[in-house]
């Protein structure tokens, strides 16, 4: 089942204001998801109208790839999915994981699928279904990661 596309606004560079990177920059950070609402996570959300059985296998299809595209660089992509209150508190983790990449291994952007694991939950009416991304310190450089456009799209899955 596809939970939800991934939205964007039809372009590469979304923070085309903060820089002129070919994409959103995810820096290296020590916190990871710790902090939902913190400058360095990329965060999506999709309010359940009503109570939302989620039960099976998830994942996330992004793209990205380490600043420079440079060859020598190792991407870590830190993906969590999460069901919570509000829109970035009082969240219950569903799944979480680390992908690792090898820019080498790709010209641009890396097109990844994230497995999150299998998640059995329901996200109340009202409540929210997160899902956020980070660049841990394990990674080697920052991350751009692109997603919401028509070469570049998104998904959440759940199946």
């Amino acid at each position: 089942m596809l939970v939800s596309e991934v939205g964007g606004a039809g372009v590469l560079n979304p923070d085309a204001g903060s820089n002129s990177d070919p994409g959103l920059t995810l820096p290296r950070h020590v916190d990871g998801l710790i902090e939902l609402s913190a400058d360095h996570v990329q965060v999506w959300s999709m309010q359940a109208q009503e109570d939302l059985i989620v039960d099976g296998d998830a994942s996330l299809e992004i793209w990205a790839a380490v600043a420079g595209y440079d060859p020598a660089g190792l991407g870590v992509l830190r993906v969590g999915l999460a069901s919570c209150e509000t829109l970035l508190a009082s969240c219950t983790t569903l799944g979480a994981s680390d992908l690792l990449f090898v820019q080498a291994e790709h010209p641009e952007f890396a097109h990844l699928v994230v497995d999150l694991g299998s998640v059995a939950a329901t996200v109340p009416a009202g409540s929210h279904l997160v899902v956020a991304v980070a660049t841990p310190l394990m990674s080697t450089h920052d991350l751009w990661i692109s997603y919401g456009t028509s070469t570049h799209p998104a998904r959440i899955w759940i199946i």
